[in-house]
């Protein structure tokens, strides 16, 4: 590929994600303020589980949440079967 057409690669799959970010901002659920609150009033970790393309997309909330100031771990559902659920504890 040349340079201009990397760049203009790069420009459709940046316009391409803004419309999308751009309709999801206008389809939040009722329960988009309940979660929000749920989420901040958090005191212990957010632990985030799933299998296949869903455990990915949890590994980078994961991620993204302890990034900002929430403290989230991954946790596979198979490991938490095998003895990780001890990752988990309630906060009192």
């Amino acid at each position: 590929m040349t340079d201009k057409e990397i760049i203009k690669s790069a420009r459709k799959t940046l316009l391409a994600s803004y419309e999308f970010i751009k309709k999801q901002s206008q389809n939040l659920p009722d329960n988009f303020p309940q979660i929000a609150r749920i989420i901040s009033g958090n005191k212990g970790k957010i632990i985030f589980c799933g299998v296949g393309k869903s455990g990915h997309i949890c590994r980078k909330l994961s991620s993204t949440f302890s990034s900002i100031g929430s403290p989230a771990v991954f946790l596979h559902p198979t490991d938490a079967n095998h003895g990780d659920l001890g990752l988990i504890r309630k906060r009192m």
